[in-house]
């Protein structure tokens, strides 16, 4: 077994589980913000129609809180459409649930003992394939993410 040869697997591994965590920081905080900015849109969905309602019973103040709900639904919702919110945590959880699938079919064979030098090769050359298959597809993260 050549040593600098389990160091690279270790390592690459490593670097796959790094970008695993960090697809799922982005995959769980796109999530949370695509959740909160439905649920704000909604929410001022149902105070638009209600203001609506209660201007035809003659409170004509209520116009105003009517049009101000419009307006912010509608530029919560291009924000939302305009930087891909959804689309973005969808890619971030195929990212992460990829680099999960690459990292424990792996790492059996850092931790298994006798395994000879050609098969170490053969899985670090089956192991760079699926890498640039998935850092392809992947979303892009940004650098400073732990």
């Amino acid at each position: 077994m050549d040593i600098n040869s389990i160091d690279y697997l270790k390592d690459t591994l490593q670097t796959i589980n790094k970008k695993r965590k960090n697809h799922f920081i982005y995959f769980r905080y796109y999530k949370r913000l695509n959740m909160y900015l439905n649920t704000i849109v909604n929410i001022l969905n149902t105070v638009t129609v209600l203001s609506i309602v209660i201007t035809f019973h003659g409170h004509y103040y209520v116009y105003y809180l009517s049009s101000l709900c419009t307006t912010i639904s509608a530029l919560l919702t291009v924000y939302t459409r305009v930087f891909k919110v959804p689309d973005k945590c969808y890619k971030h959880q195929t990212s992460y649930l990829q680099y999960k699938d690459i990292y424990n079919m792996y790492i059996p064979f850092v931790l298994q003992s006798s395994i000879s030098n050609n098969e170490i090769q053969e899985i670090i050359q089956k192991l760079n394939i699926d890498l640039q298959t998935v850092s392809r597809r992947c979303e892009p993260i940004k650098l400073g993410v732990n």
